[in-house]
């Protein structure tokens, strides 16, 4: 092997690769000062924090930038080929910002920020209503309807419940902007709930939720109650909380994973998107039971109980 004819080709690729890697980091390095600014949002705005989006301009393409915001970090981009720059998709909540953004670089032999630029914003986010019973697409529970939430609205703001287009109450947020009501036990099948944030008699922030409710007319009163109660699709099979499903056609057999003194009492719904869903207790014993139901049924919901004395 002839090391002379190597050496020198080894020399000249290692001399591109390093001219290679050093104009990248002149690019991303800039070696002079240029101008910066903070497009949006400008000097002494008040915007909203909910998907909020801080960009600008620069001389420097192809640059890293770095953002910062009360004097903390948030991260590092890099301007595109005409020096544009941006960070989004933020979410911030209800304050007074100061935003930084640097472009660090070289100057003579020293390395350190070679632009910046400031802007001063208010965030100030639009009122929200949250639900967080009952849960979407679930079951309520058993003898009464427990509605709750929370809203950015503090405290005494009031919230008024609609159920099925029916304005129900209306109730107030407490300190931590909570609000609550328990409704009697509603019809089985699917309801629809709509809360509103009011100001003034005026709705500034809604919410629907559509969900399922089973509720027995039987109450256990100085008992002990045993309870099943799940969500199962309307194909295949698999377990649950204490039972296990199977589905074959039209009919979802389940079995108990502990059989009952004698026979319980079993309700089911049906949920669907669109048109009507019919659902039946079939058969039900001391450890299964067997649910028919129609067509357009997307998941059925059965609740089954019984009462120890």
């Amino acid at each position: 092997m002839n090391f002379q004819k190597i050496t020198p080709v080894i020399f000249i690729a290692l001399f591109f690769t390093n001219l290679l890697h050093a104009n990248y980091t002149k690019n991303l390095f800039p070696t002079k000062s240029g101008g910066l600014s903070i497009d949006s949002p400008t000097q002494g705005t008040t915007v909203t924090g909910d998907n909020l989006t801080i960009s600008g301009t620069s001389t420097h393409p192809d640059c890293i930038l770095r953002l910062l915001l009360n004097d903390t970090l948030i991260g590092s981009t890099q301007t595109e080929g005409d020096g544009s720059w941006s960070f989004n998709g933020l979410e911030l909540p209800d304050n007074n910002y100061a935003v930084k953004a640097e472009i660090y670089g070289t100057s003579g032999s020293e390395f350190g920020i070679l632009a910046s630029a400031t802007s001063d914003f208010n965030v100030v986010n639009n009122p929200r209503i949250s639900v967080t019973t009952p849960i979407a697409n679930e079951v309520n529970q058993i003898y009464y309807t427990n509605i709750s939430g929370n809203t950015t609205l503090s405290p005494l703001s009031p919230v008024r419940i609609s159920i099925d287009s029916n304005i129900i109450t209306t109730t107030t947020t407490n300190e931590a902007g909570d609000w609550e009501y328990d409704f009697p036990a509603l019809e089985n099948g699917e309801h629809t709930l709509f809360v509103e944030l009011l100001s003034e008699g005026v709705p500034i922030a809604t919410q629907t939720v559509v969900f399922l409710s089973l509720s027995p007319t039987m109450i256990c009163n100085n008992g002990q109650l045993g309870l099943v109660q799940g969500t199962v699709p309307t194909s295949g099979s698999g377990t649950g909380n204490g039972f296990s499903y199977s589905v074959a056609g039209a009919t979802v057999a389940i079995t108990f994973d502990s059989a009952f003194p004698s026979i319980p009492t079993a309700i089911a719904t049906g949920q669907y998107s669109s048109g009507s869903s019919t659902v039946t207790i079939t058969s039900i014993n001391e450890s299964s039971c067997q649910i028919t139901f129609s067509g357009g049924t997307e998941k059925v919901h059965f609740l089954v109980l019984y009462c120890f004395f």
